[in-house]
Parts: C-alpha cells; structure tokens; sequence
C-alpha cells in the first residue's frame, strides 16, 4: 500500500494507493510535486498523480524485488534499482526504458539497495551489495568513479545538495566521499555512533548536516563538515574477524572475515597493504601463510579453498573444490609443500601446494564436524577437533594413526595447538576449559580454567614458554605452558574473541573478534603491569579495568567515563596497537588532573 498524509490538514487517515501485488519498498515525489513514484518487492515501479491518486503507468522488466527509486531534477527521467544487479532509467514522458545498466563487479550475484541522482542530474550514484560504490553518467551510462572500499551491505547513498559529496550508509556507520575531482575520496573520518544497520540518511537542504536512521532505534545528526582530528580512520574488516595469521618474519598479518574478504595488513603500522582479496562467495574462516611468507590459503563457507600471492594479493590458481562443505580451517606444512584442510563435511584433506592438486592419500575421517587442523612443529604429524570432542592424531606420510583418539570431553573442540617440541597439544573448547595433553602418553595434564565463555582459539608460544587462549567472554587468557598458572587477561574487545596467535618472536598476540576489530598486545606488558600511582597516568591506566564504560583505579575509584561509541576502537596498554575503523588512543600532557573530588579536576576554560 502506498499512503499520501496531508501536512496542511492534519488528518489522520491517509489517501490509499492499491495496486501494488506485495511490499512497497520506496516512494518519492517528482520535483514539481504533481507525481509519485513507487517500487515495490512485485518487480514494479508505479507512477501516480499525486493529488488525485490514479495511477499513470505501471513499469515492468525487473526480475527482482525494486529497491528503490528516484527522479532526476527536471523530473523527465526516473531511476529504479533492483535484487536483480540491475539499473534501469525511464522516460517519464513516454513510460519507456531509457538505459539498463550493471555496477561492475567480478561477483555474479549484486543486489542494488539505492540511488541517487547528482543535483544535476548528469551522474547517478549506487550502492548495494556485492560490489563497490558507484558513480556512473546517468546519460552517457559510463562509469565516472567508484569507491576503493568493497561495500557488502550499502543501504543508502545520497548526493549532498551542492553535488560535491556523496554519503553511504554501510552497516553501522555513514561515510562521506569528496567527489569535486571526479573521484570518490574518503573524507577524514566516518560517523561513527550507531551500533546496528544504518537503513537510511539524508543530507540537510543546507548541507550542513547528515540525519541517519538506525535498526538500533536511533536518529542521529551530525555535522557533515565535522573533521575530528582524534579519531583515525583506517580500513577495517566490517564483519567478525574469524581468523588471523601473521607471517614467519613478522612482518605482515593476514585476516579473513565474514564479510568475505581477506585483508593483509602491516604488522608494524596495521595500514593495508592492498586492496581487499576478493573471490569467496561467502563467510571466509580460516587463513594461513606459508612459512617462506609467499602464500596464503584461506577457507570458506563456500565450500573451496583459494590460493593468494601474499606479495602481490593476486590468486594463484583455480579454487580447491573437493569438500562437500564449508571449509573450517587451513594450514600449511613447515616445508611449504603441503595444504591441510578441516570441513564441516567430517574429513581432513591434504593437498598438493604446488600441483594445486588433492594429494594421492585418502581423506582423513573424524566422527563430527572438523573444527581445527594442524601440523606438528616438524611436519610428521597431523592433529584436528571436531565437533564431537575428540582430538585425532595421524602419521602425515601414511595417514595412519599415531595413537587412539584424546577425548576431551562431549564438548565440542574449536582450536588445537602444537607445542614447539611437538609433544603436546593444546585444545579448546565449548566447555569453557582449555587442556593440554601429552601425545606421547596418551593423557591429560592441564586444565585451563576461568573464562566463562567457550574457547574459540588457542596457541602456544614459539619459545614454549606461553598458551594463550581467545573465548566468547571477550577476554584473551595468558597461561604458564608448563603448570597451566593464568598469567593475564586482557580486555578491550568489545565482543567475543575469534583467534589468538602469537607472533614469531613470541613477544606480542594478535586477535581477532566479532567486534571487527584486530588488536595486538605486548605480552610483557600483561604479565608485569605498572603499578598505578598519582604521578604516572600512563601506568596508572595500563593497570586500570575497564567496565561498563569505567576505567577503575586499583580500589574501584572512577578513572575516566568512555563513550560507547569510542571502546571498540580503544588503544590501552597492553594493546600496542588495533586495526580498526578508527583507533582512539588516551594520551596524558604535564596538565593532567587526578583527584578524589571531580569538581576539583575541571578547569574553567580547559
């Protein structure tokens, strides 16, 4: 149904439009007001007199649900976009097709959620999913510019009144491009505040400010020229970060994420050293880096593995399709040579790295869905947990096994780690409790206890000395590898932690979690925190907790009150750094103020 209200009226019960065979999904006025448009989830667009209702013309040739609609300024030309990765212009005049037209994409399957005309009407902006921002010649219909960012959810676009900036909406922020050069350039920051979908924002008549509307049942408004010079904003993941791996030398990480993309990343600076790896159809769960730091191997939800050149970011070679499920987890051997896979279809596989080829040996078959695969340290043994609690060994060169499955318990097990000497394993678990086990024997000898969240990942550091462990309560867990004594926990994700790694000099973790966000923390600095004291803010902090919003001082006093929309993106010690939409960092100068009364801490005029 498409309703029309009367502002001058005040009447409560609108004029009723029928027509529509399901969902109206947008409406928009012609400039001169004497004509609607509407599209609908029936694959139509309506057009209608506005003061009398009747419909003019009913526009078909979608193949989809349309999304959206939108009038060129003069009001000749009527855009409409679709679930069909279509784009189609109407001559208003004549009710005819004008132009049909497709964002470029290398993905098949693109949804288009909305459009924009410039003031002009001489460019077209759109935005959806599957592929990246768009302008195009809304005459010519040639492709004026297009965003960097590989967008999987743009709800909106809209050109700003001047036609010399552009706005999207993408899950839970709006970014702004200058776009005076003809290119779309990212402003300075994005607006950041929203914790749902952004369904929908508009520009003031002025330009002065951005409104935006939230799933998390907000407005928001902001100021478009805003520029504010403490918060950085750096390319990010924008879904969970599933998986993470950083190269033998320390000197890259590699991510994968449900957004589909795998991102390489500087270990020293976290800039992105290339576009986003494209080509998985689906939620990407596991990466891994060869040891001479040359490959990367990541697995999907889609079912294949894919190969990448980790100095360029190109794929090598056509997809690994054998399993019949969605492939959990990748790893390569220490010499390079081979590829190990887990699936959700049961069975461990092995492939060929250089042949691109399954190996000539039989797939390896657990009891339960495969959550977690390695190599031992020196490549002769192979270890995954699947989903039944069982921990399986095998010989690598004639997949038999090395001894009888380790039960964990009916839990299932979502991560194993060798130790360096190759002894023993460490597991984790959806109990909650982490173990280790010698292979040798055949026995448990520690339990890991205290988080109160399934264990999602767990590693041993490369000197041996270290287990840490990420889980589902936000926190990472550093153990003593040889009595199982917690060391550290450290917090700041603001959601549940998906991996944890060591780096190679096994000074620092790396994280990832559902909150998008990588972090990278010093381990020394977790172990032996500064005490807090008057006089040294900066250790004062590394020692506070954080919760609900609070930095606590050593006796419970309030520190500092954080914003909710600033914790996801904080930088405290003992994270060095994060790789995040933004990074915000607390820094202190000679003028800091630490009292018991608050009042005694504001200044006027400060």
């Amino acid at each position: 149904m498409v309703c029309i209200w009367s502002l001058l009226t005040g009447e409560t019960n609108p004029r009723r439009l029928s027509g529509h065979g399901a969902a109206v999904k947008s409406v928009t006025f012609s400039p001169d007001g004497t004509r609607l448009a509407s599209a609908s989830a029936d694959a139509t667009v309506r057009l209608w007199y506005a003061e009398t209702g009747h419909e003019i013309a009913v526009l078909s040739g979608h193949a989809r649900k349309v999304n959206a609609v939108a009038f060129s300024s003069d009001g000749t030309i009527l855009a409409s976009c679709s679930d069909d990765g279509t784009v189609r212009t109407w001559n208003i005049t004549a009710g005819l097709l004008n132009r049909q037209r497709r964002p470029r994409s290398h993905e098949e399957n693109v949804r288009i959620f909305s459009i924009s005309f410039s003031p002009d009407s001489a460019r077209l902006a759109m935005g959806g999913e599957g592929f990246p921002l768009q302008i195009w010649g809304s005459r010519t219909g040639d492709m004026d510019s297009r965003s960097d960012h590989y967008s999987r959810q743009t709800k909106c676009v809209r050109f700003s009144p001047d036609g010399q900036s552009l706005l999207s909406t993408r899950y839970d922020i709006v970014s702004l491009y200058d776009i005076t050069n003809d290119t779309l350039q990212a402003m300075s920051t994005d607006l950041v505040g929203h914790n749902k979908y952004v369904c929908s924002a508009a520009f003031s008549p002025d330009g002065q400010f951005v409104a935006s509307a939230s799933d998390d049942l907000t407005i928001r408004i902001w100021d478009a020229n805003r520029t504010p010079l403490a918060v950085q904003s750096l390319s990010s993941h924008v879904s969970t970060v599933n998986s993470a791996a950083i190269a033998s030398d320390g000197t890259f990480i590699v991510s994968a994420s449900s957004d589909q993309s795998i991102r390489i990343w500087d270990a020293q600076t976290g800039q992105e050293r290339f576009s986003p790896l494209l080509g998985h159809t689906s939620v990407v769960y596991s990466v891994s880096i060869s040891s001479n730091g040359h490959l990367i191997a990541s697995g999907s939800l889609d079912r294949t593995i894919r190969l990448w050149d980790a100095r360029t970011g190109r794929p090598v070679g056509h997809p690994l399709t054998s399993h019949k499920s969605a492939v959990q987890v990748v790893t390569f051997s220490p010499n390079n040579r081979f590829l190990i896979s887990g699936s959700s279809d049961h069975t461990v596989r092995m492939w060929d790295v250089t042949t691109g080829q399954e190996s000539n040996l039989k797939p390896l078959l657990c009891i339960g869905e495969v959550e977690s695969v390695v190599f031992s340290p020196d490549g002769c043994l192979i270890a995954a947990g699947d989903s039944t609690g069982l921990i399986f060994l095998w010989h690598t060169d004639t997949n038999q096994e090395f001894c009888e499955p380790l039960r964990n318990s009916e839990k299932c097990i979502l991560s194993i780690g060798f130790s360096p000497c190759g002894t023993r394993v460490v597991s984790g678990s959806i109990d909650e409790t982490g173990r280790v086990w010698d292979i040798t024997a055949g026995k448990q000898l520690l339990v890991l206890e205290g988080h109160t969240g399934l264990i999602n990942s767990v590693s041993f550091s490369l000197n041996g000395q270290f287990i840490c462990s990420g889980s589902n309560d936000q926190t990472i867990r550093l153990w003593n590898a040889s009595t199982g004594a917690l060391l550290a926990i450290m917090r700041g994700h603001t959601a549940g932690v998906k991996f944890v790694t060591f780096t190679p000099d096994s000074q620092s973790i790396v994280s990832g979690s559902d909150d998008t966000t990588i972090r990278v923390w010093d381990v020394s600095d977790a172990c032996f925190p500064p005490s807090g004291g008057d006089g040294d803010p900066i250790a004062l902090f590394t020692s506070a907790t954080f919760r609900d919003g609070w930095f606590l001082g050593p006796a419970g006093e309030l520190l500092l009150w954080v914003p909710l929309e600033y914790r996801k993106y904080l930088q405290v010690p003992p994270c060095t750094f994060i790789i995040a939409r933004h990074r915000i960092a607390i820094t202190f100068d000679q003028n800091w103020h630490h009292r018991r009364s608050w009042r005694s801490c504001w200044k006027r005029n400060v």
